[in-house]
Protein backbone atom coordinates (compact mmCIF):
# COMPACT_ATOMS: atom_id res chain seq x y z
CA UNK A 1 0.00 0.00 0.00
CA UNK A 2 1.46 3.33 -1.12
CA UNK A 3 -0.06 6.34 0.63
CA UNK A 4 0.47 9.97 -0.38
CA UNK A 5 -0.09 12.65 2.30
CA UNK A 6 -0.74 16.12 0.93
CA UNK A 7 -0.36 18.62 3.75
CA UNK A 8 -0.74 22.35 3.38
CA UNK A 9 0.60 25.57 4.93
CA UNK A 10 -0.25 25.30 8.63
CA UNK A 11 2.86 23.80 10.21
CA UNK A 12 1.11 22.72 13.41
CA UNK A 13 -1.77 20.77 11.90
CA UNK A 14 0.44 19.54 9.06
CA UNK A 15 2.83 17.95 11.52
CA UNK A 16 0.31 16.64 14.07
CA UNK A 17 -2.30 15.37 11.61
CA UNK A 18 -0.19 14.34 8.60
CA UNK A 19 3.60 14.11 8.90
CA UNK A 20 3.58 12.48 12.33
CA UNK A 21 1.25 9.72 11.11
CA UNK A 22 3.12 9.33 7.84
CA UNK A 23 6.43 8.83 9.63
CA UNK A 24 4.86 6.35 12.04
CA UNK A 25 3.25 4.36 9.22
CA UNK A 26 6.66 3.85 7.64
CA UNK A 27 7.18 1.27 10.39
CA UNK A 28 4.19 -0.78 9.21
CA UNK A 29 5.22 -3.77 7.02
CA UNK A 30 3.94 -3.47 3.46
CA UNK A 31 3.23 0.27 3.69
CA UNK A 32 5.10 3.01 1.85
CA UNK A 33 4.35 6.68 2.38
CA UNK A 34 5.31 10.00 0.86
CA UNK A 35 4.29 13.54 1.72
CA UNK A 36 4.41 16.80 -0.17
CA UNK A 37 7.26 19.26 0.19
CA UNK A 38 7.37 22.41 -1.90
CA UNK A 39 9.13 24.73 0.51
CA UNK A 40 12.92 24.47 0.37
CA UNK A 41 13.38 25.51 3.99
CA UNK A 42 10.55 23.88 5.91
CA UNK A 43 9.58 20.23 5.89
CA UNK A 44 6.32 20.98 7.65
CA UNK A 45 4.93 23.56 5.21
CA UNK A 46 3.79 22.68 1.70
CA UNK A 47 2.88 25.88 -0.11
CA UNK A 48 1.46 24.24 -3.22
CA UNK A 49 -2.11 25.56 -3.02
CA UNK A 50 -1.31 28.94 -4.57
CA UNK A 51 0.96 27.22 -7.11
CA UNK A 52 -1.54 24.64 -8.31
CA UNK A 53 -1.22 25.95 -11.89
CA UNK A 54 2.59 25.78 -11.85
CA UNK A 55 3.70 23.12 -14.40
CA UNK A 56 6.43 21.92 -12.01
CA UNK A 57 3.91 21.35 -9.22
CA UNK A 58 1.46 19.65 -11.58
CA UNK A 59 4.24 17.38 -12.86
CA UNK A 60 5.25 16.39 -9.35
CA UNK A 61 1.67 15.69 -8.30
CA UNK A 62 1.08 13.60 -11.40
CA UNK A 63 4.16 11.50 -10.68
CA UNK A 64 3.16 11.01 -7.06
CA UNK A 65 -0.45 10.09 -7.86
CA UNK A 66 0.68 7.71 -10.58
CA UNK A 67 2.73 5.77 -8.03
CA UNK A 68 0.34 6.04 -5.06
CA UNK A 69 -2.59 3.78 -4.25
CA UNK A 70 -4.42 6.43 -2.25
CA UNK A 71 -3.94 10.07 -1.23
CA UNK A 72 -4.94 11.98 1.90
CA UNK A 73 -5.23 15.75 1.44
CA UNK A 74 -5.81 18.38 4.09
CA UNK A 75 -8.62 20.84 3.52
CA UNK A 76 -7.63 23.38 0.86
CA UNK A 77 -8.90 26.92 0.38
CA UNK A 78 -8.40 27.73 -3.31
CA UNK A 79 -10.24 26.81 -6.46
CA UNK A 80 -6.99 25.94 -8.23
CA UNK A 81 -6.09 23.35 -5.59
CA UNK A 82 -9.55 21.77 -5.74
CA UNK A 83 -9.41 21.70 -9.55
CA UNK A 84 -6.07 19.89 -9.48
CA UNK A 85 -7.36 17.32 -7.00
CA UNK A 86 -10.39 16.66 -9.21
CA UNK A 87 -8.15 16.32 -12.28
CA UNK A 88 -5.91 13.81 -10.49
CA UNK A 89 -8.94 11.79 -9.44
CA UNK A 90 -10.26 11.71 -12.99
CA UNK A 91 -6.97 10.87 -14.70
CA UNK A 92 -5.50 8.34 -12.27
CA UNK A 93 -8.70 6.83 -10.84
CA UNK A 94 -7.15 6.80 -7.37
CA UNK A 95 -9.14 7.59 -4.22
CA UNK A 96 -8.42 10.89 -2.48
CA UNK A 97 -9.54 11.44 1.11
CA UNK A 98 -10.05 14.88 2.68
CA UNK A 99 -8.51 15.41 6.13
CA UNK A 100 -9.81 18.04 8.55
CA UNK A 101 -9.44 18.64 12.30
CA UNK A 102 -11.23 21.99 12.54
CA UNK A 103 -14.83 23.04 12.00
CA UNK A 104 -14.29 25.60 9.24
CA UNK A 105 -18.02 26.22 9.04
CA UNK A 106 -18.55 27.50 12.59
CA UNK A 107 -15.67 29.88 13.30
CA UNK A 108 -16.43 32.67 15.81
CA UNK A 109 -15.85 36.26 14.63
CA UNK A 110 -12.98 36.78 17.11
CA UNK A 111 -10.97 34.02 15.41
CA UNK A 112 -8.45 35.39 12.84
CA UNK A 113 -9.57 32.66 10.41
CA UNK A 114 -13.10 34.10 10.34
CA UNK A 115 -12.12 36.55 7.61
CA UNK A 116 -11.20 33.61 5.37
CA UNK A 117 -13.91 31.15 6.35
CA UNK A 118 -16.79 33.55 6.87
CA UNK A 119 -20.23 32.12 6.00
CA UNK A 120 -20.74 32.14 2.26
CA UNK A 121 -17.11 33.07 1.59
CA UNK A 122 -14.92 31.61 -1.15
CA UNK A 123 -12.73 29.51 1.17
CA UNK A 124 -15.75 27.95 2.82
CA UNK A 125 -17.26 27.20 -0.59
CA UNK A 126 -14.13 25.40 -1.80
CA UNK A 127 -13.90 23.43 1.45
CA UNK A 128 -17.50 22.29 0.96
CA UNK A 129 -16.73 21.29 -2.61
CA UNK A 130 -13.59 19.36 -1.70
CA UNK A 131 -15.48 17.36 0.90
CA UNK A 132 -18.20 16.48 -1.59
CA UNK A 133 -15.87 15.33 -4.39
CA UNK A 134 -13.44 13.43 -2.14
CA UNK A 135 -13.88 9.67 -1.80
CA UNK A 136 -14.12 9.99 1.97
CA UNK A 137 -12.91 11.99 4.95
CA UNK A 138 -10.67 11.65 7.99
CA UNK A 139 -11.49 13.81 11.02
CA UNK A 140 -10.18 14.02 14.58
CA UNK A 141 -13.41 13.83 16.62
CA UNK A 142 -16.90 12.33 16.60
CA UNK A 143 -18.28 15.88 16.75
CA UNK A 144 -16.63 16.74 13.41
CA UNK A 145 -17.90 13.51 11.90
CA UNK A 146 -21.43 14.56 12.78
CA UNK A 147 -20.92 18.13 11.51
CA UNK A 148 -19.46 17.03 8.16
CA UNK A 149 -21.77 14.10 7.52
CA UNK A 150 -23.99 16.18 5.15
CA UNK A 151 -20.98 16.63 2.85
CA UNK A 152 -19.40 13.17 2.97
CA UNK A 153 -21.08 9.80 3.63
CA UNK A 154 -17.77 8.07 4.42
CA UNK A 155 -16.00 9.61 7.42
CA UNK A 156 -13.41 7.93 9.65
CA UNK A 157 -12.43 9.33 13.05
CA UNK A 158 -8.69 9.20 13.82
CA UNK A 159 -8.07 11.05 17.10
CA UNK A 160 -5.09 13.31 17.64
CA UNK A 161 -2.05 11.61 19.12
CA UNK A 162 1.52 12.26 20.15
CA UNK A 163 4.68 10.36 19.30
CA UNK A 164 6.18 9.15 22.58
CA UNK A 165 9.47 8.42 20.83
CA UNK A 166 9.83 12.20 20.56
CA UNK A 167 8.26 13.37 23.82
CA UNK A 168 10.06 10.79 25.97
CA UNK A 169 13.39 12.37 24.98
CA UNK A 170 12.46 15.73 26.51
CA UNK A 171 14.62 16.70 29.48
CA UNK A 172 12.95 17.89 32.65
CA UNK A 173 13.16 21.68 33.13
CA UNK A 174 15.31 23.20 35.87
CA UNK A 175 13.66 23.25 39.32
CA UNK A 176 12.03 26.48 40.39
CA UNK A 177 10.35 27.82 43.48
CA UNK A 178 6.62 28.33 43.72
CA UNK A 179 3.97 27.13 41.28
CA UNK A 180 3.91 28.16 37.64
CA UNK A 181 0.56 28.01 35.85
CA UNK A 182 0.79 28.37 32.09
CA UNK A 183 -1.13 28.77 28.86
CA UNK A 184 0.51 28.41 25.46
CA UNK A 185 -1.70 29.14 22.47
CA UNK A 186 -2.42 31.29 19.45
CA UNK A 187 -4.63 34.08 18.20
CA UNK A 188 -7.55 31.76 17.49
CA UNK A 189 -7.90 31.18 21.25
CA UNK A 190 -7.10 34.62 22.68
CA UNK A 191 -10.71 35.25 23.65
CA UNK A 192 -10.80 31.88 25.41
CA UNK A 193 -8.02 32.79 27.82
CA UNK A 194 -9.31 36.37 28.23
CA UNK A 195 -12.61 34.93 29.48
CA UNK A 196 -10.90 33.84 32.71
CA UNK A 197 -8.79 36.97 33.21
CA UNK A 198 -10.59 37.80 36.50
CA UNK A 199 -9.89 34.27 37.76
CA UNK A 200 -6.18 34.59 36.94
CA UNK A 201 -5.92 37.78 38.97
CA UNK A 202 -7.93 36.32 41.83
CA UNK A 203 -5.52 33.36 42.06
CA UNK A 204 -2.44 35.58 41.86
CA UNK A 205 -3.78 37.88 44.58
CA UNK A 206 -4.67 34.98 46.87
CA UNK A 207 -1.59 32.78 46.40
CA UNK A 208 1.70 34.67 46.60
CA UNK A 209 3.73 31.61 45.48
CA UNK A 210 1.93 31.39 42.10
CA UNK A 211 3.20 32.77 38.80
CA UNK A 212 1.10 32.85 35.62
CA UNK A 213 2.65 32.64 32.14
CA UNK A 214 0.72 33.40 28.94
CA UNK A 215 2.71 32.76 25.78
CA UNK A 216 2.38 31.83 22.12
CA UNK A 217 2.70 33.21 18.63
CA UNK A 218 -0.03 35.83 19.14
CA UNK A 219 -0.89 36.58 22.73
CA UNK A 220 -3.80 38.54 24.21
CA UNK A 221 -3.50 41.77 26.15
CA UNK A 222 -4.38 41.19 29.79
CA UNK A 223 -4.53 43.48 32.81
CA UNK A 224 -0.95 43.59 34.16
CA UNK A 225 0.17 41.92 37.38
CA UNK A 226 3.71 41.61 38.76
CA UNK A 227 3.49 37.79 38.70
CA UNK A 228 1.75 37.57 35.31
CA UNK A 229 4.08 37.27 32.33
CA UNK A 230 2.57 37.68 28.85
CA UNK A 231 4.96 37.36 25.93
CA UNK A 232 5.29 36.24 22.33
CA UNK A 233 7.33 33.08 21.88
CA UNK A 234 7.55 31.34 18.50
CA UNK A 235 8.90 27.83 18.02
CA UNK A 236 9.41 25.60 15.01
CA UNK A 237 6.93 22.73 15.33
CA UNK A 238 9.76 20.18 15.13
CA UNK A 239 11.36 21.82 18.19
CA UNK A 240 8.13 22.48 20.04
CA UNK A 241 8.41 19.62 22.54
CA UNK A 242 11.60 20.88 24.26
CA UNK A 243 10.33 24.47 23.92
CA UNK A 244 7.15 23.60 25.82
CA UNK A 245 9.07 21.61 28.44
CA UNK A 246 11.50 24.49 29.02
CA UNK A 247 8.61 26.77 29.96
CA UNK A 248 8.45 24.74 33.17
CA UNK A 249 4.69 24.77 33.75
CA UNK A 250 3.57 22.95 36.89
CA UNK A 251 -0.02 23.29 35.74
CA UNK A 252 -1.12 23.84 32.15
CA UNK A 253 -4.57 25.14 31.25
CA UNK A 254 -6.54 25.04 28.01
CA UNK A 255 -9.53 27.29 28.66
CA UNK A 256 -12.24 27.06 25.97
CA UNK A 257 -15.42 29.03 25.45
CA UNK A 258 -18.44 26.93 24.54
CA UNK A 259 -18.87 27.32 20.78
CA UNK A 260 -18.91 25.12 17.70
CA UNK A 261 -15.27 25.73 16.75
CA UNK A 262 -14.00 24.76 20.21
CA UNK A 263 -16.17 21.66 20.34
Amino acid sequence: MKILFLHTENAGTSYIRMIQYANYMRKVPGVEVAYSKWDKDKQTIANWEDRAKDPAVIRDFAMLMHNADIAVCQTVATGGAVAMLCALQEVYKKPILAECDDNHFDIPPYNPAFSMYRPGGECQRWAHYQMRVSNGMIVSTDYLKKEFSPYSPKITVIPNGIDFAIWDTVKAPKPHTGIKIGWCGGGSHNEDIKSIEPVIHRILDKYKNVKFVITGGDVPKLKPHKRLKVYVSWSDILKYHPHLANLGFDIGIAQLLDNGFNR
